[in-house]
């Protein structure tokens, strides 16, 4: 039975509001979200979006999966992990909280994430902000860059912008087929929900990832300046000032096939190295400062020998690191491992979020679960509007 504001204050002692604040703060999402309906001022405190900034935000790890059944049929899962219980020993399905995307049919891709929010694109080239904690869901207008997708020469981003308190989406495109081939940037923002274009950008090419890194204000991408280059460069997209500028590196400088580009905990993270002889995973503690590159790790090589790696041209891509120092991360695109720092050892973490399909009137569980991208996420109250 739901009490009332008044039969509450006789049956409960009377909080100071600041110490209700700040109780709610520590709460997950889910909590907060049934919360709400408890009385008028738990409603005003939860929506209020001075608390959603405040809010301790969860950091897990948003994974998007096809699950398989044995005849081959499959269907999508996204799955928000806790990846401290995981390195507690934890079961995957126990650690995990499984999402359904609201369109059901759109098959979408993951695109980036911040602050709780995960940017999407559907096969149809639609554009979508989600989050998945509280259900919210934005579409975007499309870019008028879209055409560029086919091309192989674009190129996109989703973050924060602090300076206007709002999200953007930024997209970069090459048009090939000018001489000389021509860059374009258009930039939305998620309050205004308008395209902006920015003229007069550099020219870059063969840019990866095709999703923008977020980190520190700025996406993040390597590229190569000019055809005659040999070696790449780390851009930087600044969302406020929106412009590009190249960040230093650690030495040596290594060819676009080498190295990989993410952020973890926060941090600008780099891979580089050979197969051959082991991946170096780099992070930069203090941004935009060449000196501030630490080598965290370098993942042995005997690990792209294994059975489960289905080719060695992925290599590995940090996604976090835990409060023991373990380092999670994908390799080869499709197997989640866990790299012990200190002891330097590596695991598989097995994806089952251990769902039951009925079929001719038995239940059975899926055969396999076949990674399609992660990211680190935060649990957060962010509206999309």
């Amino acid at each position: 039975m739901m009490l009332n504001e008044e039969a509450m204050s006789i049956s409960m002692p009377r909080l100071p509001r600041d110490l209700i604040i700040e109780i709610l703060t520590k709460l997950p999402v889910k909590s907060l979200l049934k919360f709400k309906s408890v009385c008028k001022s738990w409603y005003s405190i939860i929506t209020d979006p001075q608390f959603v900034k405040l809010h301790s935000k969860s950091p897990r790890l948003f994974l998007h999966c096809l699950a398989v059944r044995f005849d081959g049929a499959a269907v999508e899962e996204y799955h928000s992990v806790d990846y401290e219980a995981v390195v507690d020993k934890c079961v995957y399905y126990q650690a995990m909280v499984k999402f359904q995307f609201p369109l059901k049919e759109a098959w979408v891709s993951i695109c980036g994430s911040c602050n709780g929010l995960i940017f999407m694109m559907s096969v149809m080239n639609e554009l979508f902000v989600w989050n998945p904690s509280t259900g919210d869901l934005k579409e975007l207008p499309q870019s008028d860059l879209c055409f560029l997708i086919n091309q192989g020469s674009y190129c996109h981003g989703f973050g924060y912008d602090k300076s206007i308190d709002d999200y953007k989406v930024v997209v970069y495109g090459l048009s090939m087929g000018l001489s000389p081939p021509k860059s374009h940037v258009q930039v939305l923002t998620l309050k205004t929900n308008t395209w902006g274009i920015i003229q007069d950008v550099e020219f870059y090419r063969n840019v990866d990832p095709y999703y923008g890194v977020f980190a520190n204000g700025a996406l993040h991408w390597i590229a190569n300046p000019s055809s005659s280059s040999e070696t790449m460069d780390l851009i930087a997209f600044d969302l406020a000032e929106e412009k590009f500028q190249v960040l230093p590196q650690p030495e040596p400088a290594l060819p676009f096939r080498k190295r990989a580009l993410s952020v973890v905990n926060g941090w600008l993270c780099l891979c580089k190295g050979e197969l051959d002889s082991g991946i170096d995973v780099w992070i930069m503690k203090e941004y935009g400062v060449k000196e501030s590159w630490i080598k965290l790790i370098t993942v042995p090589p005997h690990l792209f020998h294994n059975p489960n790696v289905w080719s060695c041209d992925k290599g590995f891509l940090p996604l976090c690191i835990s409060r023991d120092g373990d380092i999670f991360g994908i390799l080869d695109d499709h197997l989640l491992i866990e790299c012990n720092v200190k002891q330097n050892w590596f695991r598989c973490i097995k994806i089952d979020s251990g769902s039951i399909f009925n079929h001719r009137g038995k239940k059975f569980r899926w055969t396999s679960y076949r990674l399609i991208r992660a990211i680190w996420y935060e649990e957060s109250l962010v509206s999309t509007r």
